[in-house]
């Protein structure tokens, strides 16, 4: 009997879990947008005697999590390099759910119950996104903030596609690239002795 009713539970939790995984596909496949919470920051600065005024950035890459709706979601870790060149891409970038390889203690675990990353490559060849980046979560750091949250929007919005890569996940561990079409971030400062009544907005979005 007692071993009927952890069967049981056992296969509930499988249940749920699964259902969370399909769900996290599903918004990164289907719903054309998608929010990182960015947490880190992390960048390489070069100034060479070959061209003085122009300084390059190396391995500029943030580090965060896919914005979670709800406290069922599936936690899921994301990383946004930004590079000057990005080949087969229409819009401002690129984007992918794959699976964290290897990872031994996972090799006989179902995909859908290993670690999950988001990768995004941002087409940034001015560099006026990546300053800007720098600027906004240095300010969201300052003002006390937990995440600094930035904005994808992308030409996935087809709910059959976001089956098909479910299916890809699922067989080969990583999912199919899709473009993206747009990034914002929005840039705020806060002092964080200042009391909630001197700046709070009830349209305000938190950043």
């Amino acid at each position: 009997m007692f071993w009927r009713k952890s069967k049981g539970k056992t296969a509930e939790s499988e249940a749920f879990a699964r259902g969370r995984y399909e769900r996290l596909v599903d918004k990164v496949y289907s719903r054309g947008q998608f929010s990182l919470a960015l947490a880190h920051l992390a960048f390489g600065h070069q100034l060479s005697t070959e061209d003085e005024h122009n300084p390059t950035f190396e391995e500029f890459k943030a580090r965060g999590v896919v914005h979670e709706d709800g406290a069922f979601d599936r936690r899921v870790f994301a990383s946004v390099e930004f590079v000057d060149e990005l080949f087969g891409s229409e819009g401002v970038g690129r984007c992918h759910l794959t699976h964290f390889e290897p990872y031994t203690a996972d090799a006989k675990r179902p995909r859908w119950l290993r670690p999950l990353m988001l990768k995004c490559f941002a087409l940034d060849s001015n560099r006026s996104t990546r300053n800007h980046l720098v600027e906004s979560i240095r300010n969201a750091a300052l003002s006390g903030h937990q995440f600094l949250h930035m904005h994808f929007r992308t030409d996935a919005t087809d709910p059959a596609f976001a089956a098909g890569a479910l299916k890809k996940l699922d067989a080969e561990g990583y999912g199919p690239s899709i473009s993206i079409t747009s990034i914002s971030v929005w840039n705020s400062v806060r002092l964080p002795a200042a009391p909630a009544w001197a700046w709070t907005d009830p349209y305000e979005q938190d950043l």
